[in-house]
């Protein structure tokens, strides 16, 4: 690079040089040094470096490349920017750029910047347009959902995942998109949404959660609880907890007079009458309000038998 040291060259050579500074980089695309530096460092555009016998490094930049620096700072944000524009607390931007799903073009991680460079448009992409639906009974927005059902690791990507695969739709209470906190949901359907999603997970269930999924009222599961046949656990959340594993073998070792009813298509007193297998729970037996038997006992001959 030919600075205003080499005394031996004209001005007009000086200042028709190709290459110039960092600094004056900056000043002719109206970005800050730092960035400039961080945008060199990252490479995403060339630069020269010469190292001086006192180990200074020197940068320069060539004019031609004037261009492309502005283009890739153009429009970018910082994370507060982000945030705001997404409605928003910046922990969660963070977590959208650790996911992935936000690169940023400089980063305070990887290249050790002052401050994180993100691209307009990659903010813009979590933007969403509704549907319209008239029979919702109660709506809540993103941002209040994240303030008040208190997801847990990793629920906040799975969320926003659905979203962008429109397995969550949004409430069209606008005509435009609208930004990622302020995105609203049939509130009866994000909960429904979560559930599966933490049953999936293999997360713990409240005891009432338990008897949505057994399509039992909610005191038939409490019976169940107290008699040792759902097995509980306790953990960090309040309450009885069910896990999907006790969930799935209770199903699998147990049937109610009501389901086995429905199977045989007949009412449950003449089904109850004409069974030789004694319940193992219910009102004659423990006070409990169903009847429940083995599943194992059960079995085919005595379908067979019963309905001759």
């Amino acid at each position: 690079m030919v600075c205003k040291r080499n005394r031996a060259f004209k001005p007009g050579t000086v200042a028709n040089h190709p290459r110039i500074t960092l600094k004056q980089a900056a000043q002719k695309t109206g970005v800050a040094p730092a960035t400039v530096r961080h945008v060199m460092q990252s490479e995403l555009i060339p630069y020269g470096q010469v190292v001086l016998p006192s180990g200074r490094k020197v940068r320069s930049i060539h004019k031609s490349n004037l261009a492309q620096i502005k283009a890739l700072t153009n429009g970018c944000m910082t994370i507060g920017d982000s945030a705001k524009l997404l409605a928003l607390p910046e922990r969660r931007v963070r977590e959208l750029i650790s996911s992935g799903i936000i690169t940023p073009l400089i980063s305070r991680v990887h290249d050790k910047a002052a401050a994180w460079l993100i691209p307009r448009q990659q903010v813009q992409g979590l933007f969403f347009t509704g549907r319209e639906s008239g029979n919702v009974s109660s709506v809540i927005t993103v941002r209040r959902l994240l303030k008040y059902w208190h997801l847990r690791d990793g629920e906040f990507m799975a969320l926003v995942q659905a979203l962008s695969e429109s397995r969550l739709v949004p409430v069209a209470l606008q005509s435009t998109p609208v930004s990622l906190g302020n995105v609203t949901l049939d509130e009866q359907e994000a909960r429904k949404w979560l559930e599966e999603v933490r049953f999936q997970a293999g997360s713990s269930m409240s005891v009432d959660e338990a008897a949505k999924r057994l399509c039992l009222k909610q005191q038939v599961v409490y019976d169940l609880v107290r008699l040792g046949l759902l097995v509980t656990i306790e953990d960090k959340l309040p309450g009885r907890r069910v896990m999907r594993a006790s969930l799935e073998d209770f199903q699998a070792t147990y049937i109610s007079l009501a389901e086995f009813s429905r199977s045989l298509q007949r009412a449950p007193r003449w089904v109850l009458k004409k069974l030789h297998v004694p319940p193992i729970s219910g009102p004659l037996i423990d006070g409990s309000r169903q009847y429940f038997f083995r599943r194992s006992e059960v079995c085919a001959e005595n379908l067979s038998a019963i309905v001759k």
